[in-house]
């Protein structure tokens, strides 16, 4: 776990935790539990370096196929 708050820290993950702090902060001082709701999920994501765009959230592992042979593609030109 100290290794997650410490290594691999970017640019977003840097605007998630300025984001997530002011939008905390502002729900202290108005109460709107959305706003408070969105920035303590801010917060989360940005200190333990969850959600889709942190460590490969969103990353699709590749085809495989049965036969690794590439076939030739014939074109043909139309005029």
């Amino acid at each position: 776990m100290k290794q997650t708050l410490l290594t691999g820290w970017h640019f977003m993950r840097f605007l998630r935790l300025g984001l997530g702090t002011l939008m905390t902060i502002q729900f202290f001082q108005t109460s709107d539990k959305l706003v408070g709701a969105i920035g303590t999920s801010l917060l989360y994501q940005a200190l333990f370096n969850k959600g889709c765009c942190g460590s490969n959230g969103c990353a699709t592992s590749p085809k495989k196929s049965s036969n690794n042979t590439i076939e030739d593609i014939n074109f043909e030109e139309v005029k």
